[in-house]
Parts: C-alpha cells; structure tokens; sequence
C-alpha cells in the first residue's frame, strides 16, 4: 500500500507544500510569472477527479442498442482527451516551475528530472494527444469482448503509409513502442496515479534544491470541504469498480486500485487480466475518405 497524500489530506503533496515555499522561491516563481503550485496543482487535480467521475457517470449508463453504445463511447473519448491535456499540462508546468527555481549550476539535475516527468506521463498519454493536436489523427472507439465481459478502449487512428489508414502503432515512421489499442479502464486509473507521481518528483527536486521546506505543516495548508472528500471516496471507489482486463500488451502492467484511509489517500497495484476466450472486436471507424485502405486493428 502507497501513501499518496500527506495525512489528513487528499491532494498531491507539492500543492500542500504551498503552506512552505521559501521566500526566495516565491520571488522566483512571481518573476517567471507562472500560478503557484498550490493553487495549480490543486485545480489540475480536482478537474481530472471531476472528469474520471463524468466518464463513469456515461460509462455506468445501460446502453440496449449498438447506436447508443458507440454514441456513448464517443462521449466517454471525448473526455478522455481532456484528460491527456490536462497531464500534459501539468507536466509543461511542472518544468516552468523547476526552471524558475532550479539554482545556479543545476542544468544537469533539471535535465534529469524534467526527463524523469516526462517519462512518468509515458508514451500513453503523450502520444495520442501530440498526433491529435498535430497530424490530424483521432482517438477511435474499440471494445473486446468474450460475451462474459467487455473491455472499453480506445485506438489512436490516423494516416499511415502508402495511403492507409489504421492505428497509430502500424506507422512504419512513428509507430514503435505504441499498443495498437488502450484499455480505458487502465488509461483513467494511470492519469489519477500520474498526478501524483510527476508532482512528487518535481518536488523532491525542490526540496532537494531547498525552494521547499523538508518538513511542511499540512495542517496549515487548505483543506477541501467534507463533501468534496465524500464525492471523491465514491468516484473512487466506481473506478476501482470498471473491469482490470488489458488490451495485448498491457498484461504485464501494474493497474492501481484507490481507497482513502483514514482521510488520506493511498494506492495499491492490482494484476491487468487478459481476456480469455473468444474474443471478439467492435471497432468504429472514425472517418472515411474516397479510395481509402485501411489497417484494421488486430487484424493480422
């Protein structure tokens, strides 16, 4: 079991570190003219918990009929992709503040640990979101399903080589190290987890650099309100709820399970299963054009 917040808390630690800033490290931060950490972090946090909970809120919906179902699922992609930007916001903004404070002679180190951050947000967040906002591609519904359980995914879709069109992970150019589906499920439990474990190596670096002080009082910092952490226990507990099976090549990853003890949040790993059986593949294509070809997914 992984304590993710400080006691009492639910929020990443580096926005309780607010409360202990040095002096010297708000005058760095107010000259970059970047938002504190507190208020950021916090923001960015609570926004992702509000979105995971608007996700669950349409994935919980009965759907009796294939146009619902693929409707609801566009609705649930959509948000997604607020998801990745928020994380990559938040990464971009972790850097700024680790430039603003870095001391003299700390170019090595800032090198590491913004490479360190970037590496947390992982190529399944940063991908999609880079070929989305830059090349035209789209995030596509897909689904596994064995007809005991289903798997609601997502595949990054766009154009390839040779004028075919497909997954992301079929370009001969950008296509390496890139799952040729992502199981939802896992993608919104991973975005919650990233929160908290790129905001702790920005601050461990700032402590380090002593911008923060070693041992904050959390008790100072502002605590959300009683129903805010209530609304959280139950969003939480929905998300552990959604099934923990993979898609090909995500087995071996580690998918984390949320609770809040003694109102402080922690983590658990749990096993990614692979769905057994006959498993069938309901994939939509996003868009079509005159004279297309195209690289379905898992389908070799």
């Amino acid at each position: 079991m992984q304590t993710l917040s400080y006691p009492s808390h639910v929020i990443p630690k580096l926005s309780v570190d607010e409360v202990a800033l040095t002096d010297d490290t708000v005058a760095k931060i107010n000259l970059a003219q970047i938002a504190r950490p507190g208020t950021f972090i916090a923001k960015t946090y609570w926004d992702v918990v509000e979105t995971l909970a608007d996700m669950l809120d349409i994935l919980e919906i009965h759907s009796p009929g294939i146009p619902d179902r693929d409707l609801k699922h566009r609705s649930v992609l959509r948000l997604a992709e607020i998801l990745m930007l928020r994380c990559t916001s938040l990464s971009d903004y972790l850097g700024q503040l680790l430039t603003a404070c870095a001391p003299e002679g700390a170019d090595d180190e800032l090198k590491q640990c913004r490479q360190a951050i970037a590496k947390r947000l992982g190529r399944n967040l940063r991908v999609p979101i880079n070929k989305t906002k830059h090349a035209g591609f789209t995030v596509a519904p897909i689904v596994l399903t064995n007809g005991m359980a289903s798997v609601p995914g997502f595949v990054v879709y766009g154009p390839l080589q040779d004028g075919l069109s497909g997954p992301l992970s079929f370009s001969r150019k950008h296509g390496g190290g890139t799952p040729e589906g992502f199981s939802l499920p896992l993608f919104m439990r991973q975005v919650l987890a990233n929160i908290f474990a790129m905001t702790d190596i920005a601050r461990e670096r700032l402590t380090r650099w002593g911008s923060i002080d070693a041992r904050p009082d959390a008790a100072l910092a502002q605590n959300p309100n009683v129903e805010r952490v209530a609304s959280l226990s139950g969003m939480l507990d929905r998300l552990n709820a959604q099934p923990f099976y993979g898609f090909e090549g995500e087995h071996t990853t580690r998918s984390p399970k949320f609770l809040i003890a003694e109102g402080t949040l922690c983590m658990q790993l749990a096993q990614t299963k692979r769905l057994r059986g006959r498993v069938i593949v309901n994939f939509q294509l996003p868009y079509v054009h005159a004279g297309a070809k195209f690289q379905m997914p898992y389908w070799k």
